[in-house]
């Protein structure tokens, strides 16, 4: 009798938590990974779709492995839209346990990546910095996060063709915006005194430095914040910054900044936060920030950092 109950407890679990995926039975439901590609998804099918952010808020996108609850709730869903398989490695081995009518959207296919050593060449302090592999944070180049929602709006279309002008129109005013974020960004890095990117940070923002003819330096050695910076890097780091005679350094989101605190105190300098959109906070969930919102407020605090000058 015991075990009548507890199999009949089981069913209307699990009974009940599968329907409960599905409220709206109008609405695609959408599983992105990252901040980047949610806010594209947001924006592309907008009221059609439950738009479900993977990586809980103010969790490191690095660190991120899913749950087995996790993996349910994706094969409950309509579409997956994941960033890179060398930003989640984990995205890779998932989408092959998932439904096979389930549609999966590397939004990365067409993207040029940076290669760590390649970029290195073109910086003139490569001698003291050397970052390996494959950079994995496309979405800090609007060209880049252009492809990626190209990407999506094809998925979306695929998906749900009936809609198809919808998700085009919706899709071309999100390019409008990216332009209109690297035009300003341009004029505003044109009328910058100061060209490098001192980052207490993971090296971070390689495409973002790139397209904007900036140098980018962190004590970091590798594109991921899991492993501490040495002290000799962060020797080197305290040395360019009295070098340069900068102002300011910068500091990412989500994890302690004690680095940069450590090169900020020891080279006299203030710290401004850079943000590399990898994830948001509750709040700024709940509040709705975009994409454009966290590029403008690092634009107006790279002015500050990089000394801009009308």
């Amino acid at each position: 009798m015991k075990q009548l109950i507890l199999i009949f407890v089981l069913l209307c679990f699990f009974g009940c938590g599968s329907q409960s995926k599905k409220i709206d039975k109008n609405k695609i439901e959408v599983y992105a990974t990252l901040f980047p590609v949610y806010d594209i998804s947001r924006a592309i099918f907008k009221e059609k779709a439950n738009i479900h952010l993977v990586i809980p808020p103010g969790v490191e996108a690095h660190t991120y492995e899913p749950s087995p609850k996790d993996i349910i709730n994706f094969s409950n869903g309509d579409i997956f839209i994941y960033t890179s398989k060398i930003m989640e490695p984990w995205a890779e081995k998932i989408v092959t346990q998932l439904p096979k009518e389930n549609i999966i959207s590397n939004s990365s296919q067409g993207v040029n990546f940076l290669d760590g050593k390649d970029e290195d060449e073109g910086d003139e302090h490569k001698e003291e910095h050397h970052h390996l592999g494959k950079d994995p944070h496309i979405w800090l180049d609007p060209e880049n996060m252009k492809i990626m929602a190209e990407n999506v709006y094809k998925t979306a279309v695929l998906k749900d063709k009936k809609n198809e002008k919808y998700y085009k129109l919706n899709y071309e005013n999100y390019c409008k915006e990216l332009d209109k974020i690297d035009q300003e960004t341009k004029e505003t890095i044109n009328k910058c005194k100061i060209k490098t990117i001192i980052y207490g940070g993971h090296y971070a923002f390689g495409y973002f430095s790139k397209r904007y003819g900036l140098n980018h330096e962190s004590p970091y050695e590798n594109f991921s914040p899991n492993s501490e910076p040495t002290p000799k890097n962060i020797k080197e780091m305290v040395e360019l910054t009295k070098k340069l005679k900068v102002k300011y350094i910068f500091f990412e989101e989500m994890l302690s900044p004690k680095v940069a605190e450590i090169i900020a105190k020891e080279s006299n300098t203030k710290m401004l936060l850079l943000n590399g959109a990898h994830n948001i906070s509750k709040k700024d969930l709940d509040n709705g920030i975009t994409y454009f919102k966290i590029m403008q407020e690092n634009l107006e605090n790279l002015k500050k950092g990089l000394d801009f000058s009308e």
